[in-house]
């Protein structure tokens, strides 16, 4: 696609509308696959190269096999795991980040299709009124802004309100719910509270200071993370798709509805069994 393509709006039938939102949060999820493995494999072989402390015998070497041995060895272990810290924390933080707009697309969706869930407490400005070039100007504007507003909102309430303003059912497990909210605290923790120290006043106004996390290593990330947090991603976001597409539109079961769910379970199922491997 083009950039002149994305600038361009074009009528598009609302099942496949939604259905191009979802396909392009699964296809995002598996770009973090793509990069796990990328950084998974060269993160193999340095370990493997530092463990062996192991040489190539010199009639073996070659220009470019001396060059990239020398870059290998001056990989320290402290240099490997802040390697192997920040990656998985941005790896936790994209796959979050693409989950939270996911979310946040498909609450445009459904208040662009009935702005009336928007609700008697949605009040427009005179000044907005008449700033507006149209009615579906105003729509537009409304339902932004309030996307944006319930993006601020705790997962619980942006959830529990597309089921009660557009009745699509339970989207997730009290248990799932609770994880959820685990690892969103966590993607904020990690996107705004990575300090290693804590600050605190005493009792004689004088400054107090915690350590909290170690200043080499403050994500404290499990590895293993993302993968738990990537499952509970993909199955509420696979709830939410079927939710709309099924309960709100009442859609036809179409081909590509078939291969977005495909998608969403195999991805799903994927991160089950990676988390499972030893």
């Amino acid at each position: 696609m083009s950039t002149k393509d994305r600038d361009v709006f074009t009528p598009v039938e609302p099942a496949l509308g939604y259905t191009r939102v979802a396909e392009s949060f699964v296809v995002g999820m598996m770009g973090v696959w793509k990069a796990r493995i990328v950084s998974n494999t060269v993160s193999i072989l340095v370990a493997k190269y530092q463990m062996a402390c192991a040489e190539l015998p010199v009639g073996e070497w070659t220009p470019r096999t001396a060059d990239l041995l020398k870059a290998l060895r001056l990989v320290s272990p402290d240099e490997y795991f802040g390697f192997r810290d920040v990656t998985d924390a941005s790896h936790f933080v994209y796959a979050t980040a693409l989950f939270d707009s996911f979310l946040s697309e498909s609450t445009k969706f459904l208040l662009l299709l009935k702005p009336e869930a928007l609700g008697e407490d949605c009040k427009v400005p005179i000044g907005a009124v008449l700033a507006a070039k149209s009615r579906s100007d105003i729509i537009n504007n409304e339902v932004l802004r309030r996307a944006k507003n319930l993006g601020f909102q705790p997962v619980t309430n942006r959830l529990e309100f597309l089921q009660r303003r557009f009745g699509l059912g339970p989207l997730v497990s009290p248990s799932m719910m609770e994880r959820l909210q685990d690892f969103i605290a966590q993607r904020n923790r990690l996107v705004h509270d990575l300090g290693t120290f804590a600050l605190a006043v005493g009792e004689d106004r004088e400054l107090l200071l915690r350590a909290r996390a170690c200043p080499h290593h403050p994500a404290q990330l499990e590895t293993r993370a993302i993968l738990e947090a990537a499952h509970v991603y993909l199955t509420v976001g696979f709830n939410l798709y079927k939710g709309v597409m099924c309960s709100f539109l009442k859609a036809e079961p179409t081909n590509n509805f078939k291969r977005v769910c495909g998608l969403f379970e195999i991805m799903a199922k994927s991160a089950v069994e990676e988390r499972m491997e030893p």
